[in-house]
C-alpha cells in the first residue's frame, strides 16, 4: 500500500467513525488529547529506548482518530509515522489500530509499511492530565516489534 492509500483509508475511517457516533464529545468536554511517550521497543534482536508523541481528536466519548510519531534510538535510528483509530469501550481502556510507515535513518532504505495494534489504561486527573501505561505491537515487512511504555499528556 502506498502512503496515498493510507491517507484515503484514514479519511474513510474518519468519515465512518464520525457518521457512526453521536456529535457529543468526551464527558469532560475536551476535544483533543496530546501525549508524549517514553518506553522500549523489543524484538528478538534488540531492546532499545523509544520516545514519541501522540495526538488524538475525540470524535465522541468512545472514538478518536489520531497521529503518532515514535523514534527508536537504534544505531541507525528508527522512525514510525502512523494514522490511528482508537476506541474506548471499557472505562479508561483505549484500544488502538493504526497504519503507517517505518523508516530507518542513515541506511538509505526505503520506508516500509507498518501496522500497529495496542492498548493502554488511562488514569485521568481532574485537571485534564493523563497517565497511561501502554503496550503495542508493530508488524512490518515480516518483522514484529513489541512496544511498552508510558504516555503522559493532557486533554484540551
Amino acid at each position: 500500500m502506498t502512503l496515498n492509500k493510507y491517507v484515503k483509508m484514514a479519511a474513510i475511517v474518519a468519515g465512518v467513525t464520525t457518521a457512526a457516533t453521536s456529535a457529543s464529545l468526551a464527558q469532560d468536554s475536551s476535544s483533543s488529547i496530546f501525549t508524549v511517550t517514553g518506553g522500549f521497543t523489543h524484538n528478538s534482536v534488540i531492546s532499545k529506548f523509544t520516545f514519541g508523541a501522540d495526538y488524538e481528536y475525540l470524535v465522541s466519548d468512545k472514538f478518536s482518530i489520531g497521529a503518532v510519531y515514535d523514534y527508536m534510538s537504534s544505531g541507525n535510528g528508527r522512525s514510525v509515522y502512523l494514522v490511528t483509530a482508537n476506541i474506548r469501550t471499557i472505562e479508561n481502556v483505549r484500544l488502538t489500530a493504526g497504519f503507517g510507515q517505518e523508516k530507518f535513518h542513515n541506511v538509505g532504505l526505503k520506508a516500509d509499511e507498518l501496522f500497529r495494534v495496542g492498548a493502554s489504561y488511562e488514569f485521568k486527573m481532574d485537571n485534564g492530565m493523563i497517565f497511561a501505561p501502554t503496550v503495542s505491537a508493530d508488524f512490518v515487512d515480516g518483522r514484529k516489534f513489541l512496544n511498552t511504555g508510558i504516555r503522559l499528556g493532557k486533554a484540551f
